[in-house]
């Protein structure tokens, strides 16, 4: 007889973050959805389905004063290719780093920004703009407040179009 029992087994750097993710508020609804706000802290996970029995990786790259991670990255051993940008197109925003650009084309990207370099963790956001994938002349501009806040870092969760650029700014 075959039972349909899924299990996921997540290891942390520390008990203190374990305790963190426990009390997320995501934790009881769709954890897995968003373990990749914990991927700093994360030193091992194991998912078992049956048959599917797999260690899943969480490699998170440093660029600049942040960390980053791409989600099903295990389609790519590559980092994700950063350039400097120009700073024209920000409304007026307060900028805390310099303006990135990612012309590869990933879909997603979490990013951690370090808390310590800021006086107020509330007062930090992401600005971005982004090509459409249709091709079309259409070039949106947004502001992000973070996704969640993880141990040390305030994380953005960004799915982006083509020729995507953002930079941390004030809220």
């Amino acid at each position: 007889m075959r039972m349909n029992v899924e299990a996921v087994f997540t290891s942390f750097t520390s008990q203190e973050i374990l305790e963190e993710a426990l009390a997320c508020q995501y934790y009881d609804y769709a954890f897995s959805n968003h373990v990749n706000y914990f991927a700093p802290y994360i030193t091992n996970q194991r998912y078992i389905d049956f048959p599917k029995n797999e260690q899943r990786c969480f490699t998170v790259y440093s660029y600049d004063d942040f960390l980053y991670m791409l989600p099903y990255e295990n389609m790519t051993e590559e980092p994700v290719t950063f350039q400097k940008a120009d700073s024209s197109w920000i409304p007026d925003k307060t900028l805390l780093s310099d303006v990135y650009q990612i012309s590869d084309g990933y879909v997603r990207a979490v990013i951690y920004y370090p808390l310590e370099k800021l006086q107020n963790a509330q007062d930090i956001a992401v600005v971005y703009r982004y090509d459409d994938y249709d091709n079309s002349e259409k070039t949106e501009t947004e502001v992000l407040s973070p996704s969640h806040y993880c141990g040390e870092y305030a994380v953005f969760e960004i799915w982006h179009g083509k020729n995507f650029r953002f930079a941390f700014c004030k809220q």
